[in-house]
Protein backbone atom coordinates (compact mmCIF):
# COMPACT_ATOMS: atom_id res chain seq x y z
CA UNK A 1 0.00 0.00 0.00
CA UNK A 2 1.34 3.41 -0.92
CA UNK A 3 1.15 6.28 1.55
CA UNK A 4 1.36 10.04 0.94
CA UNK A 5 4.24 12.15 2.12
CA UNK A 6 2.68 13.03 5.50
CA UNK A 7 3.42 9.49 6.63
CA UNK A 8 7.14 9.79 6.12
CA UNK A 9 9.21 9.85 9.30
CA UNK A 10 10.87 13.10 8.37
CA UNK A 11 9.75 15.98 6.16
CA UNK A 12 11.16 19.40 5.33
CA UNK A 13 8.90 22.30 4.40
CA UNK A 14 10.79 25.38 3.25
CA UNK A 15 9.75 28.23 1.04
CA UNK A 16 13.12 29.87 0.49
CA UNK A 17 16.76 29.01 0.87
CA UNK A 18 17.74 32.66 1.27
CA UNK A 19 15.51 33.81 4.14
CA UNK A 20 16.22 33.30 7.81
CA UNK A 21 14.61 30.04 8.89
CA UNK A 22 12.84 28.95 12.05
CA UNK A 23 12.60 25.21 12.63
CA UNK A 24 9.34 23.64 13.77
CA UNK A 25 9.17 19.95 14.73
CA UNK A 26 5.86 18.11 14.68
CA UNK A 27 5.77 14.75 16.50
CA UNK A 28 2.61 12.71 16.11
CA UNK A 29 1.70 9.00 16.28
CA UNK A 30 0.75 8.51 12.64
CA UNK A 31 1.44 4.81 13.32
CA UNK A 32 2.00 3.80 9.72
CA UNK A 33 2.61 0.13 10.53
CA UNK A 34 -0.61 -0.11 12.55
CA UNK A 35 -2.64 1.41 9.71
CA UNK A 36 -1.18 -1.14 7.33
CA UNK A 37 -1.75 -4.11 9.66
CA UNK A 38 -5.17 -3.27 11.11
CA UNK A 39 -6.87 -0.02 10.00
CA UNK A 40 -9.64 -0.60 12.61
CA UNK A 41 -7.28 -0.79 15.60
CA UNK A 42 -7.20 1.94 18.25
CA UNK A 43 -3.65 2.82 17.28
CA UNK A 44 -4.61 3.15 13.62
CA UNK A 45 -7.63 5.31 14.47
CA UNK A 46 -5.39 7.66 16.44
CA UNK A 47 -3.09 7.77 13.42
CA UNK A 48 -6.01 8.81 11.22
CA UNK A 49 -6.87 11.64 13.60
CA UNK A 50 -3.26 12.78 13.44
CA UNK A 51 -3.40 12.65 9.65
CA UNK A 52 -6.41 14.97 9.70
CA UNK A 53 -4.66 17.31 12.16
CA UNK A 54 -1.55 17.39 9.98
CA UNK A 55 -3.49 18.15 6.81
CA UNK A 56 -5.17 21.13 8.47
CA UNK A 57 -1.76 22.17 9.78
CA UNK A 58 -0.31 22.18 6.26
CA UNK A 59 -3.14 24.34 4.92
CA UNK A 60 -2.30 26.99 7.51
CA UNK A 61 1.36 26.99 6.49
CA UNK A 62 0.45 28.35 3.09
CA UNK A 63 -1.02 31.49 4.67
CA UNK A 64 1.75 32.36 7.14
CA UNK A 65 3.92 35.33 6.24
CA UNK A 66 6.95 37.23 7.48
CA UNK A 67 9.18 39.67 5.55
CA UNK A 68 12.46 37.92 6.41
CA UNK A 69 11.71 34.48 7.90
CA UNK A 70 10.48 31.17 6.59
CA UNK A 71 9.51 27.94 8.31
CA UNK A 72 11.42 24.69 8.14
CA UNK A 73 8.97 21.98 9.17
CA UNK A 74 10.17 18.59 10.40
CA UNK A 75 7.57 15.87 10.80
CA UNK A 76 8.19 12.70 12.81
CA UNK A 77 6.02 9.62 13.21
CA UNK A 78 6.44 8.58 16.86
CA UNK A 79 4.32 5.43 16.27
CA UNK A 80 3.06 6.05 19.83
CA UNK A 81 6.30 4.39 20.93
CA UNK A 82 8.55 5.78 23.66
CA UNK A 83 11.65 4.09 22.22
CA UNK A 84 11.13 5.75 18.83
CA UNK A 85 10.44 9.08 20.53
CA UNK A 86 13.69 8.75 22.46
CA UNK A 87 15.57 8.17 19.20
CA UNK A 88 13.94 11.20 17.57
CA UNK A 89 15.11 13.41 20.44
CA UNK A 90 18.69 12.36 19.73
CA UNK A 91 18.52 13.33 16.03
CA UNK A 92 20.64 16.35 15.20
CA UNK A 93 17.94 17.96 13.04
CA UNK A 94 15.38 17.65 15.82
CA UNK A 95 17.77 19.26 18.29
CA UNK A 96 17.74 22.40 16.12
CA UNK A 97 14.01 22.93 16.83
CA UNK A 98 12.72 26.40 17.70
CA UNK A 99 9.21 25.09 18.45
CA UNK A 100 7.87 21.58 19.12
CA UNK A 101 4.30 20.35 18.74
CA UNK A 102 3.60 16.93 20.25
CA UNK A 103 3.96 14.10 20.92
CA UNK A 104 0.67 12.74 22.27
CA UNK A 105 1.46 9.96 24.74
CA UNK A 106 2.31 10.80 28.34
CA UNK A 107 5.74 9.14 28.42
CA UNK A 108 6.79 10.84 25.21
CA UNK A 109 5.58 14.20 26.46
CA UNK A 110 7.74 13.85 29.54
CA UNK A 111 10.85 13.04 27.52
CA UNK A 112 10.33 15.90 25.07
CA UNK A 113 9.38 18.37 27.81
CA UNK A 114 12.71 17.77 29.54
CA UNK A 115 14.49 18.55 26.26
CA UNK A 116 12.34 21.65 25.62
CA UNK A 117 13.00 22.96 29.13
CA UNK A 118 16.73 22.47 28.71
CA UNK A 119 16.71 24.30 25.36
CA UNK A 120 14.21 26.93 26.62
CA UNK A 121 11.87 26.44 23.67
CA UNK A 122 8.09 26.06 23.65
CA UNK A 123 6.55 22.60 23.45
CA UNK A 124 2.84 22.50 22.61
CA UNK A 125 0.58 19.57 23.45
CA UNK A 126 -1.80 19.61 20.47
CA UNK A 127 -4.37 17.06 21.64
CA UNK A 128 -3.91 16.23 25.33
CA UNK A 129 -4.35 18.45 28.39
CA UNK A 130 -2.35 18.98 31.57
CA UNK A 131 -4.90 17.10 33.65
CA UNK A 132 -4.13 13.93 31.67
CA UNK A 133 -0.39 14.32 31.29
CA UNK A 134 0.58 16.00 34.59
CA UNK A 135 3.76 17.66 33.41
CA UNK A 136 4.88 20.65 35.45
CA UNK A 137 7.29 22.32 33.05
CA UNK A 138 7.14 26.05 32.23
CA UNK A 139 7.91 25.43 28.55
CA UNK A 140 5.16 22.83 28.10
CA UNK A 141 1.88 24.38 26.93
CA UNK A 142 -1.45 22.73 26.23
CA UNK A 143 -3.43 24.03 23.27
CA UNK A 144 -6.64 23.03 25.10
CA UNK A 145 -7.82 24.10 28.55
CA UNK A 146 -7.18 21.47 31.20
CA UNK A 147 -10.25 20.05 32.92
CA UNK A 148 -9.55 21.58 36.38
CA UNK A 149 -9.28 24.99 34.75
CA UNK A 150 -12.85 24.60 33.44
CA UNK A 151 -13.88 25.53 36.99
CA UNK A 152 -12.36 29.01 36.88
CA UNK A 153 -13.56 29.69 33.33
CA UNK A 154 -17.08 28.65 34.37
CA UNK A 155 -17.08 30.84 37.50
CA UNK A 156 -15.82 33.83 35.52
CA UNK A 157 -18.63 33.28 33.03
CA UNK A 158 -21.23 33.13 35.85
CA UNK A 159 -19.85 36.32 37.40
CA UNK A 160 -20.15 38.12 34.06
CA UNK A 161 -23.85 37.19 33.84
CA UNK A 162 -24.91 38.76 37.17
CA UNK A 163 -23.56 40.27 40.39
CA UNK A 164 -24.86 37.44 42.55
CA UNK A 165 -25.71 33.85 41.72
CA UNK A 166 -26.20 30.33 43.04
CA UNK A 167 -23.98 27.57 41.65
CA UNK A 168 -24.99 23.95 42.20
CA UNK A 169 -22.38 21.28 41.43
CA UNK A 170 -23.60 17.67 41.31
CA UNK A 171 -20.92 15.02 41.80
CA UNK A 172 -21.24 11.44 40.57
CA UNK A 173 -17.61 10.21 40.73
CA UNK A 174 -17.13 10.34 36.97
CA UNK A 175 -13.72 11.36 35.56
CA UNK A 176 -15.05 14.86 34.83
CA UNK A 177 -16.28 15.15 38.41
CA UNK A 178 -12.92 14.04 39.79
CA UNK A 179 -11.10 16.69 37.76
CA UNK A 180 -13.46 19.67 37.97
CA UNK A 181 -15.30 19.52 41.32
CA UNK A 182 -12.20 19.76 43.58
CA UNK A 183 -11.07 22.78 41.55
CA UNK A 184 -14.51 24.36 42.02
CA UNK A 185 -14.31 23.89 45.78
CA UNK A 186 -11.00 25.76 45.89
CA UNK A 187 -12.67 28.80 44.28
CA UNK A 188 -15.46 29.27 46.82
CA UNK A 189 -13.50 31.84 48.82
CA UNK A 190 -12.49 33.81 45.73
CA UNK A 191 -15.96 34.17 44.21
CA UNK A 192 -17.66 35.55 47.31
CA UNK A 193 -20.87 36.71 45.59
CA UNK A 194 -21.59 33.19 44.37
CA UNK A 195 -23.31 30.81 46.77
CA UNK A 196 -22.06 27.28 46.12
CA UNK A 197 -23.86 24.00 46.79
CA UNK A 198 -21.89 20.77 46.29
CA UNK A 199 -24.27 17.80 46.12
CA UNK A 200 -23.59 14.09 45.81
CA UNK A 201 -25.71 12.47 43.13
CA UNK A 202 -28.28 9.86 44.13
CA UNK A 203 -31.46 8.92 42.22
CA UNK A 204 -33.47 10.37 45.15
CA UNK A 205 -31.62 13.70 45.25
CA UNK A 206 -34.08 16.62 45.58
CA UNK A 207 -32.40 19.40 43.63
CA UNK A 208 -35.37 21.79 43.50
CA UNK A 209 -35.05 22.66 47.17
CA UNK A 210 -31.67 24.30 46.47
CA UNK A 211 -33.07 26.51 43.69
CA UNK A 212 -34.01 29.98 44.84
CA UNK A 213 -36.31 32.10 42.66
CA UNK A 214 -34.60 35.28 43.90
CA UNK A 215 -31.19 34.90 42.14
CA UNK A 216 -29.88 33.28 38.95
CA UNK A 217 -29.08 29.58 39.38
CA UNK A 218 -26.36 27.76 37.44
CA UNK A 219 -26.32 23.98 37.80
CA UNK A 220 -23.12 22.25 36.70
CA UNK A 221 -23.16 18.50 36.05
CA UNK A 222 -19.50 17.46 35.48
CA UNK A 223 -20.38 14.02 34.21
CA UNK A 224 -20.65 11.97 31.03
CA UNK A 225 -22.92 9.32 32.57
CA UNK A 226 -26.07 9.50 30.50
CA UNK A 227 -28.47 7.99 33.01
CA UNK A 228 -27.37 10.32 35.82
CA UNK A 229 -27.50 13.43 33.65
CA UNK A 230 -30.97 12.64 32.33
CA UNK A 231 -32.38 11.91 35.79
CA UNK A 232 -31.20 15.31 36.97
CA UNK A 233 -32.72 17.05 33.94
CA UNK A 234 -36.08 15.31 34.27
CA UNK A 235 -36.30 16.38 37.90
CA UNK A 236 -35.88 20.07 37.04
CA UNK A 237 -38.71 22.33 35.97
CA UNK A 238 -38.74 23.60 32.40
CA UNK A 239 -37.15 26.95 31.55
CA UNK A 240 -40.61 28.44 31.03
CA UNK A 241 -41.20 27.97 34.78
CA UNK A 242 -37.64 28.80 35.86
CA UNK A 243 -36.37 31.54 33.56
CA UNK A 244 -33.46 32.24 35.94
CA UNK A 245 -32.16 28.66 35.75
CA UNK A 246 -29.42 27.23 33.49
CA UNK A 247 -27.83 23.78 33.38
CA UNK A 248 -24.28 23.11 32.16
CA UNK A 249 -22.90 19.95 30.60
CA UNK A 250 -20.17 19.01 28.14
CA UNK A 251 -19.82 18.14 24.47
CA UNK A 252 -19.47 14.46 25.46
CA UNK A 253 -23.24 14.55 26.01
CA UNK A 254 -23.58 14.63 22.22
CA UNK A 255 -22.31 11.03 22.28
CA UNK A 256 -25.16 9.79 24.48
CA UNK A 257 -27.07 6.84 23.06
CA UNK A 258 -30.31 8.84 23.15
CA UNK A 259 -29.66 12.49 22.40
CA UNK A 260 -32.66 14.57 23.46
CA UNK A 261 -32.31 18.03 21.97
CA UNK A 262 -35.88 18.96 22.91
CA UNK A 263 -35.15 18.10 26.56
CA UNK A 264 -31.94 20.16 26.50
CA UNK A 265 -33.79 23.15 25.09
CA UNK A 266 -36.61 22.90 27.63
CA UNK A 267 -34.14 22.70 30.52
CA UNK A 268 -31.86 25.48 29.16
CA UNK A 269 -28.81 23.24 28.94
CA UNK A 270 -25.50 24.89 28.03
CA UNK A 271 -22.38 23.04 26.93
CA UNK A 272 -18.80 23.88 27.88
CA UNK A 273 -16.34 22.89 25.16
CA UNK A 274 -12.99 24.13 23.82
CA UNK A 275 -14.02 23.53 20.19
CA UNK A 276 -17.02 24.69 18.20
CA UNK A 277 -17.27 24.91 14.41
CA UNK A 278 -19.84 27.37 13.10
CA UNK A 279 -20.57 26.11 9.60
CA UNK A 280 -22.37 29.33 8.72
CA UNK A 281 -19.12 31.27 9.23
CA UNK A 282 -17.58 32.39 5.91
CA UNK A 283 -14.01 31.60 7.03
CA UNK A 284 -15.08 28.09 8.03
CA UNK A 285 -16.74 27.56 4.66
CA UNK A 286 -13.60 28.77 2.87
CA UNK A 287 -11.43 26.37 4.88
CA UNK A 288 -13.73 23.46 4.08
CA UNK A 289 -13.57 24.31 0.37
CA UNK A 290 -9.75 24.44 0.46
CA UNK A 291 -9.57 21.18 2.39
CA UNK A 292 -11.91 19.40 -0.01
CA UNK A 293 -9.97 20.64 -3.01
CA UNK A 294 -6.59 19.54 -1.64
CA UNK A 295 -7.50 16.27 0.09
CA UNK A 296 -10.77 15.20 -1.59
CA UNK A 297 -12.43 14.57 1.78
CA UNK A 298 -14.26 16.41 4.56
CA UNK A 299 -12.27 17.99 7.42
CA UNK A 300 -12.90 16.65 10.90
CA UNK A 301 -12.46 18.52 14.18
CA UNK A 302 -8.76 17.58 14.27
CA UNK A 303 -8.19 19.28 10.89
CA UNK A 304 -9.59 22.51 12.33
CA UNK A 305 -7.36 22.10 15.37
CA UNK A 306 -4.28 21.65 13.21
CA UNK A 307 -5.15 24.72 11.17
CA UNK A 308 -5.84 26.92 14.21
CA UNK A 309 -2.74 25.81 16.10
CA UNK A 310 -0.45 26.35 13.12
CA UNK A 311 -1.93 29.80 12.51
CA UNK A 312 -1.46 30.86 16.12
CA UNK A 313 1.76 29.26 17.31
CA UNK A 314 3.74 29.40 14.07
CA UNK A 315 2.83 32.99 13.28
CA UNK A 316 3.77 33.91 16.84
CA UNK A 317 7.13 32.18 16.34
CA UNK A 318 7.72 34.04 13.08
CA UNK A 319 6.88 37.40 14.69
CA UNK A 320 8.46 37.01 18.13
CA UNK A 321 11.07 34.27 17.79
CA UNK A 322 12.49 33.17 21.14
CA UNK A 323 10.35 35.80 22.87
CA UNK A 324 7.05 34.20 21.87
CA UNK A 325 6.33 32.80 25.34
CA UNK A 326 6.72 36.23 26.94
CA UNK A 327 4.04 37.69 24.67
CA UNK A 328 1.48 34.86 24.59
CA UNK A 329 -0.64 36.39 27.35
CA UNK A 330 -1.00 39.57 25.24
CA UNK A 331 -1.51 37.79 21.91
CA UNK A 332 -5.09 36.53 21.86
CA UNK A 333 -6.27 34.70 18.76
CA UNK A 334 -9.70 33.65 17.50
CA UNK A 335 -9.55 30.65 15.19
CA UNK A 336 -12.01 28.61 13.18
CA UNK A 337 -12.87 26.19 15.99
CA UNK A 338 -11.48 27.73 19.16
CA UNK A 339 -9.69 30.74 20.62
CA UNK A 340 -6.43 31.15 22.48
CA UNK A 341 -6.48 33.31 25.61
CA UNK A 342 -3.39 32.39 27.60
CA UNK A 343 -2.88 33.23 31.25
CA UNK A 344 0.06 32.51 33.55
CA UNK A 345 -0.38 30.51 36.75
CA UNK A 346 1.50 31.34 39.98
CA UNK A 347 3.91 28.51 39.12
CA UNK A 348 4.73 30.18 35.80
CA UNK A 349 2.87 27.78 33.50
CA UNK A 350 0.74 29.00 30.60
CA UNK A 351 -2.88 27.85 30.25
CA UNK A 352 -5.42 28.48 27.52
CA UNK A 353 -8.22 30.18 29.43
CA UNK A 354 -10.96 29.89 26.83
CA UNK A 355 -14.07 27.75 26.52
CA UNK A 356 -17.08 28.08 24.26
CA UNK A 357 -20.49 28.12 25.91
CA UNK A 358 -23.07 26.59 23.57
CA UNK A 359 -26.77 25.79 23.62
CA UNK A 360 -29.48 24.67 21.24
CA UNK A 361 -31.86 27.31 19.87
CA UNK A 362 -34.59 26.15 17.49
CA UNK A 363 -32.79 22.78 17.31
CA UNK A 364 -29.55 24.44 16.17
CA UNK A 365 -26.38 24.53 18.24
CA UNK A 366 -25.19 28.13 18.67
CA UNK A 367 -22.43 29.85 20.62
CA UNK A 368 -23.64 32.16 23.40
CA UNK A 369 -20.18 32.97 24.79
Amino acid sequence: MRYPIYLLLYLLYTTSSYSQQVTVSLLLPFSISAQQADPQSTKAELGQLCKSYYQGFLLALDSLTHPSKTIRLQVYDTNNDSVRTSRIIQMEDFRQSDLILGPVMQGGNRMVSAFASQKKILQVSPLMTFSKTRINEPYWVSANPELPNYARIFCNYVRQQSDTAVVIVISDKSPYDAAITPAMKKLTGEFKKIKFHFLEYTPALDIQRFISPAVPVHLLMPSNKEQNCNRVLYQLKDTAEQTHMAVYGFSQWFDFKNVEIDLWQRKNVHFLTPAFIDYSNENVRNFIAMYREKYATEPGEEAFKGYDQAKYFLQLLLNKGNGMMQTMTQQAYTGLSTSYRYVTTPSGMLFNNYLNVLRFENNKLVRVY
